[in-house]
């Protein structure tokens, strides 16, 4: 998949072509059923149903990102998605109608035996299930609602059972816990809770003490709650320690993880800071100095219609007013590629998921190994650096 994203950038940025997107993430709803400490909305999401997009919307929606050229589709939130059971499930069986790569965010407290036979059948991906402990105390907490625990874990063993029984190898169970004070040191316990529940991966994710939401609300309680579940210096260490032991029982059960790539910034620094360094070890006149490459592969449209390169961005449009493929070639986004391709780091990109570092990493990998040295001479095309509304 970053093979086929980085030949895309590639037309973009060196050949005087554009390309679709790749990767469009779907939010169905902001309605949520938990109220998790670790959210980035600090357990209070917007919600307001009659601003939600019907189910017929996002049908024609997902066929005209097809029709653009898109060709992996995320469906997260906002909120749960399975808060909105029939259009989420309508959503998805339309994705795989056409062959194409799905992925679900859930925090797998509402499946029913009815949507896990379904999602089998029709041979959905990949789900990504929020466990954040390895038993009921550690995660129930983090969730803020009682039950939680159970819930997940027993959807969590109906799909590994279905899957068994039919023989199928899809979806992938990921369990993708944030990690945050109450966790850190538990790393080992949810390797083994994966290898139980015959789960594929551990996905470990930073906890956004630094969201905008913190800084922007001023609301006491909330950064409370940041204070209490950022790893402190001492912390830190010792989830160094964890992390050293959880990556050889990884090995031992061969289980996939992202281990490799928590290096200690990845837990400490902010992402704009991140990128920002990324891009400075890189040749300065090359392409692959691009601090993200987001703006060229993903699109992400929210539960109301608004449309994003990524999430929290400021450059929006509505889908109510334009297509996506008049957004997506449009001068808002092209404004945003070239601010990037000046090294000019939006400010909202302090509050994105360290956890996206990774996929900016893979992609400028696959773009060294299709160029390889030749990449440094890449220079970047005249019209990426124009203010042109209709060069597309």
């Amino acid at each position: 998949m970053e093979k086929d994203i980085a030949d895309r950038i590639l037309k973009w940025l060196s050949k005087g072509e554009v390309a679709p997107p790749h990767r469009v993430e779907l939010d169905p709803t902001n309605k949520c059923n938990l109220m998790c400490l670790a959210c980035v909305a600090r357990g209070k999401p917007v919600y307001d149903a009659s601003k939600e997009l019907t189910k017929y919307k996002w049908l024609k929606i997902i066929r005209e990102a097809i029709q653009l050229g898109a060709k992996s589709f995320n469906i997260s939130g906002g909120g749960e998605p399975l808060c909105r059971p029939k259009t989420t499930l309508t959503i998805m069986k339309e994705i795989k109608k056409y062959n194409l790569i799905g992925s679900l965010v859930t925090n797998g407290t509402l499946f029913t035996k009815e949507i896990v036979k379904k999602l089998v059948r029709i041979r959905w991906d990949e789900i990504r299930f929020s466990i954040d402990g390895p038993d009921a105390k550690t995660h129930d907490y983090l969730r803020d609602v009682p039950g939680t625990f159970d819930r997940a874990i027993e959807s969590i063993k109906f799909f590994t059972f279905l899957k068994k029984k039919l023989n199928r190898s899809k979806p992938r169970i990921h369990i993708t816990p944030v990690i945050t004070s109450q966790n850190f040191n538990r790393i080992c316990e949810m390797i083994e809770l994966v290898h139980d529940l015959g789960a594929d991966a551990l996905y470990l994710q930073p906890f956004m003490s630094g969201s905008v939401l913190d800084i922007q609300s001023n609301k006491e309680k909330r950064r409370q709650i940041s204070k209490r579940l950022r790893l402190n210096n001492r912390q830190q260490k010792e989830f160094r320690e964890h992390l050293k032991k959880a990556r050889r029982l990884a090995e031992k059960y061969r289980i996939t993880t992202n281990f490799d790539f928590l290096e200690e910034k990845i837990m400490k620094e902010t992402t704009d800071v991140i990128i920002r360094s990324d891009s400075k070890e890189q040749p300065q006149n090359s392409i692959l100095s691009i601090p993200c490459f987001f703006p060229w592969f993903l699109l992400q449209i929210h539960a109301d219609g608004i449309v994003e390169p990524c999430g929290g961005n400021p450059v929006r449009e509505s889908i109510k007013q334009k297509s996506l493929r008049e957004i997506w070639y449009g001068e808002l986004f092209n404004k945003l590629r070239r601010e990037l391709i000046r090294k000019q780091i939006p400010s909202c990109c302090k509050a994105c998921c360290p956890i996206l570092v990774y996929d900016i990493r893979s992609v400028r990998k696959a773009l060294f190994e299709i160029t390889g040295e030749n990449i440094e001479k890449l220079t970047f095309n005249s019209k990426m650096l124009k203010s042109e509304k209709t060069w597309n």
